[in-house]
């Protein structure tokens, strides 16, 4: 007990100790990989395009994807730093990792302890690192802006809703957040739901008046989706909101879904202790007698841990679906701390688990020397030998060299897109085959091939298998194995032109 009054009160009278603090874990648990080209496949594609966007190329026109444009603006600042590209990107994914991990503990600290809010934030980076967190994934930059928006509210909770006025105004803070994070990442809106809705019922306790909150929810709405109609006007204004409205909404509900079983039970486990602490949380607080506004900001954590799983039910429980819930979950984390004896005893086993299971993680994704060597191979090939490069496959390197990032066979560079099952379809042509065709037509000097063409796995579509046989003839008839490659039974690899 005394140790815990010591350190609330270090905590209390050095307020930079914890975020240093935290700042040096985050720094321990994600250095590894810091300047890496090759931690990320989607990460890279991010920064190609924010580098291209650079250079006045437009997404969904020139470069086609589904993600919103304010992604890809995210990334592009880091392209100024050149060389140092990745260094850049990592750093940034890191000071926002950092960010979070700091709202955190301002968050958790005044409903649960300084200890427990500290633990939360340092829980925060293991959660990561066990769930493809551990470098510059998107939602490590957009957890910051809608915890930042539940904190305008759960900073104020009492007071707003005897305060219209500073109810207005929290309220479109927190939407404008929710608005940016919208524009990084569709799939947080029914978080912004939930938020926009126990604003609502903030008001109509308040106000009592159809017309004020039929008028403060016009408010919310629109600086929600003020980003995302900024963005689609612009493509009005250019002519090409077809392409816009197409990537945006029609192509989402073309998409294939898969749902592999091993996923969801991950997020039933995650669920399921959610429930257990937020059941022994509850009990904690009434039987200490704990204030009101305790007792009412864990109601109010635990419906935006029930919004945030709804969007799970609708894609899938990936893990890169996973990363946005761990926010709510390092909250939860601070409340189980104070259960008493056992929610120590729980919770300090959960760190330990966590920690584990983020460093085994993380370690498997640590880039190898070898494929270091093995990049940095292929781009003094490229360089000596310049030209074009069709990537097929997993692996994103189309900035590898100046002429490989600027020489465009294709609206539909994404390595993931043309020979993905899923995306069969999705992608506004007629045929992915045919595209494919136009590509090889114009003989890039350079192909990427990640999916295993000849080694298919079983259950793959016709059309992928379509795909792999026309890929097949062209690499035997036309290609040879790079210098820089390994011969694999799959076909894997960068194959030259003869």
């Amino acid at each position: 007990m005394n140790h815990l009054t010591f350190a609330e009160k270090l905590t209390a009278k050095s307020p930079w100790l914890v975020p240093l603090l935290l700042l040096a874990w985050a720094i321990l648990l994600r250095f590894p990989n810091f300047g890496s080209p090759i931690v990320d496949a989607d990460q890279n594609w991010f920064l190609y395009v924010g580098g291209q966007m650079l250079h006045g190329s437009l997404p969904y026109v020139d470069l086609w994807d589904r993600k919103p444009i304010g992604l890809f603006l995210l990334y592009a600042p880091f392209n100024f730093f050149g060389e140092y590209r990745f260094w850049a990107m990592e750093l940034g994914a890191t000071f926002f990792a950092w960010a979070t991990s700091c709202l955190i503990y301002r968050i958790a600290a005044p409903l649960t302890s300084r200890i427990a809010g500290f633990l939360a934030g340092l829980i925060y980076f293991p959660f990561l690192n066990s769930f493809t967190g551990y470098s510059a994934r998107e939602a490590v930059f957009y957890n910051l802006f809608v915890l930042g928006a539940f904190a305008l509210v759960l900073f104020r909770l009492d007071k707003l809703k005897e305060n219209p006025a500073l109810l207005l105004r929290i309220g479109m803070e927190a939407m404008l957040l929710f608005g940016l994070a919208l524009d990084l990442k569709t799939s947080v809106v029914f978080e912004g739901i939930y938020l926009g809705c126990v604003l609502l019922f903030f008001c109509w306790k308040s106000q009592k008046s159809i017309v004020k909150l039929f008028g403060f929810c016009t408010l919310w709405v629109s600086c929600a989706l003020l980003p995302t109609v900024l963005s689609a006007l612009f493509y009005v204004f250019i002519g090409h909101w077809n392409d816009w409205y197409f990537a945006n909404v029609i192509s989402f509900f073309q998409q294939g879904q898969s749902r592999p079983i091993e996923p969801i039970l991950r997020w039933c486990i995650v669920m399921a202790f959610s429930l257990i602490i937020i059941l022994l949380a509850n009990q904690n607080l009434r039987k200490t007698n704990a204030s009101k506004i305790k007792r009412e900001s864990l109601l109010f954590i635990a419906g935006w841990a029930f919004a945030a799983t709804l969007i799970i039910a609708i894609v899938g429980a990936s893990k890169r679906f996973t990363i946005p819930y761990f926010p709510i979950l390092c909250l939860l984390f601070a409340f189980l701390w104070e259960v008493e004896r056992i929610g120590k005893i729980i919770a300090g086993c959960t760190f330990i688990i966590i920690c584990l299971i983020g460093l085994y993680t993380f370690n498997l994704h640590i880039t190898s020397a070898e494929d270091l060597n093995r990049y940095y191979a292929r781009k003094l090939l490229m360089t000596e030998h310049p030209g074009c490069l069709l990537e097929y496959g997993e692996e994103e390197i189309q900035d590898i060299t100046e002429t490989t990032a600027t020489c465009r066979l294709t609206r539909y560079p994404y390595p993931n897109h043309l020979g993905e099952p899923r995306e069969q379809g999705a992608l506004g042509l007629k045929s992915e085959l045919d595209e494919i065709k136009h590509i090889i037509a114009q003989q890039p000097r350079y192909i990427s091939i990640s999916f295993p063409i000849l080694k298919p796995e079983e259950g793959t579509p016709p059309a992928i298998l379509e795909q792999y046989a026309y890929l097949t003839n062209v690499l035997k008839a036309h290609y040879h194995l790079a210098r820089t490659e390994k011969f694999n039974a799959a076909g894997k690899g960068l194959y030259e032109h003869n």
